[in-house]
Parts: C-alpha cells; sequence; structure tokens
C-alpha cells in the first residue's frame, strides 16, 4: 500500500510540475516585433572631378547589425528586400555595400565600390521606412597625357601608381588607357605616381616621385604632360 500511494505521490509531482511549465510558458510574452521597408538604394555617381561608373557587379549586398554582429545578410538582388522585412524589436544599422570592398591586387586596376551605413530602430507593429543613396568608397585615379610629344617622340610610356600605406602598385602601360585605377582610400591620403618613357632614339628617361593627394572618396585626375 506504501509503493503504491508513493508510486500516485510522484506520478501527481510530475503532472503538477508539467502544468506549472506550461503556465509559465503561457505567461511569457511572445516576442515584439516590428518591420523595415528598404526601398531601391541608389548609387550616386556624381563627384566633384570626374564621373564614375557604377559597380561591376550593379548591386549592393545588405546586411543588418546589431552592434557588431551581423545578424542578416541578403545578396545583392535579393527578393526578400522587395517586401517588409519582420525583426525584432530592438536597434539596428544597415550596412549596403559592394560585395567585395577588398583592394584589388598589384597590377590589377579593380573596380569602384559603393556604400552607405544607416542605424535605424523596430518598434513593435510599426514600418520603418529606408531610403539610401551609395557613395563611392574608394580613389579612383584617371591618367590623361595631354602632351602630343608622347604620341610621337616616344615608343613606350608607362605610369606607375603607388599607395605608401599599403605597399600596393599599379603600372599602367601606353597613353590610351582611360579607365581608372582603384585604391581604397590612403590612411593618409597620399599616392605617388613615376613615369618612364623610352623615345624614338631608345633613351630612357624616368620622372620623379610626385605625389597626389585625395582626401575623399572619388575620382581624381593627372595631367601628365612632359614639360612638367
Amino acid at each position: 500500500m506504501k509503493r503504491y500511494l508513493i508510486y500516485i505521490y510522484v506520478l501527481a509531482g510530475g503532472l503538477l510540475a508539467a502544468a506549472c511549465t506550461q503556465e509559465e510558458e503561457a505567461a511569457q510574452p511572445a516576442t515584439a516585433t516590428g518591420h523595415l521597408l528598404v526601398l531601391p538604394i541608389d548609387i550616386e555617381t556624381a563627384v566633384d572631378v570626374q564621373p564614375l561608373k557604377r559597380s561591376v557587379d550593379d548591386g549592393l549586398q545588405v546586411d543588418l547589425l546589431q552592434g557588431s554582429t551581423t545578424v542578416r545578410t541578403y545578396a545583392p538582388g535579393d527578393a526578400a528586400l522587395d517586401q517588409p522585412l519582420t525583426l525584432p524589436v530592438g536597434n539596428y544599422t544597415l550596412y549596403a555595400h559592394t560585395p567585395d570592398m577588398n583592394e584589388a591586387a598589384d597590377n590589377v586596376q579593380g573596380t569602384p565600390t559603393y556604400s552607405v551605413r544607416q542605424d535605424f530602430q523596430i518598434q513593435a507593429d510599426e514600418t520603418t521606412t529606408l531610403r539610401l543613396e551609395a557613395t563611392q568608397s574608394n580613389v579612383g585615379i584617371l591618367l590623361d597625357y595631354s602632351d602630343e610629344l608622347f604620341g610621337t617622340a616616344f615608343t613606350s610610356i608607362a605610369c606607375t601608381l603607388t599607395s605608401p600605406s599599403t605597399g600596393r602598385s599599379v603600372t599602367i602601360e601606353g597613353t590610351d588607357n582611360t579607365a581608372p585605377t582603384y585604391f581604397n582610400l590612403p590612411a593618409d591620403g597620399r599616392l605617388e605616381y613615376t613615369i618612364s618613357a623610352t623615345n624614338t632614339d631608345g633613351e630612357t628617361f624616368t620622372s620623379p616621385v610626385r605625389e597626389i593627394t585625395t582626401d575623399t572618396p572619388k575620382n581624381y585626375l593627372i595631367q601628365i604632360d612632359w614639360a612638367e
């Protein structure tokens, strides 16, 4: 009889514990959520010196962060961004950017990168709408050989661009390469360049190292004149 009573007691205790757990779960409120609507993110290409071209991928990756932690990532063209996103209530940062923000390798001219960062807040049962514009994040260098002498008196010519802060170097051969060469914005703002040329008599000339100051991400024009 005692064994029977003990058995019933333990069983009842188990049922009681389960009932309490269910009541506690029912008492806990569901996580409050709100919505984020991201309107199409334009890429701003207007700059002071030279017009920019769109990034090669022609699209932006979208990361949602809380503090330094990325909580969601959307690839360029992800259809999910066409509709409001449901997010738990809280503070976030949206970071839209060219998927590959790394600087190109030596002797690779690279491509422009674009980005925009915006803090926002999600409130319960409300929709937060963001309208953003991504701007260029790196520096483009264009070369202009304005002296006609380069086309008649020289058999070869090259410009070597160097970023002292990273050590990256790119040599641009010839005078008809009109594509910009892209560098991450140097920490000290300095880029260096030298010109090497061989004339029709086989004589080789190398200019002194010159500097160009890049204070903001945009395209810069270097006008090269042999008289300098």
